[in-house]
C-alpha cells in the first residue's frame, strides 16, 4: 500500500529543492525527519512538512499500518510556475526577475517484511 502526499507550488527553485530532496531519498520516515531537523537549507522546512502531512494521511487512510515502519518509496521535485516580475535597469530600461516555484510529490510506503527482503536479495544475486 501506498501514500502519498504532494506540495504545490512551493516559493523555492526545484534545483534548491532538489538538494534537500537527494540528502532523503529512500530514508526510513524517522531518519528523514532526523535529518532535516539538522539540514540548514529552506527546503527543509518545506519538506519537513510535506513528511508530517504523508504521515497523517497514512495514518487516516489505514488505522493498520505502522508508521514508524515507512519508507520514502519516491520523492520527485518538478518545476513549477515561474513568477515574472521586473527591476528597473539603467537607461530606463526594465529588467526581468524570474521567481521560481516548484512542485513536489511524495510516495510512502511500508518497508517489506524481513522474508521479502531476503527474497529480493536472492534473486538480485542471482541475476548478476
Amino acid at each position: 500500500m501506498e501514500f502519498m502526499a504532494k506540495l504545490r507550488f512551493a516559493r523555492l527553485a526545484p534545483r534548491k529543492m532538489r538538494y534537500v530532496a537527494d540528502l532523503i531519498r529512500g530514508f526510513n520516515i524517522n531518519r528523514a525527519l532526523e535529518t532535516l531537523k539538522v539540514v540548514p537549507n529552506r527546503g527543509s522546512y518545506y519538506l519537513n512538512k510535506l513528511l508530517r502531512s504523508a504521515i497523517a494521511n497514512a495514518s487516516n487512510r489505514d488505522e493498520n499500518v505502522d508508521v514508524d515502519t515507512l519508507t520514502i518509496k519516491s520523492l520527485r521535485v518538478d518545476p513549477g510556475p515561474a513568477l515574472k516580475r521586473i527591476r528597473y535597469g539603467p537607461m530606463g530600461r526594465t529588467l526581468p526577475i524570474r521567481k521560481e516555484t516548484c512542485h513536489v510529490h511524495v510516495i510512502l510506503e511500508p518497508e517489506p517484511e524481513e522474508e521479502e527482503q531476503e527474497g529480493k536479495r536472492r534473486k538480485r544475486r542471482s541475476a548478476v
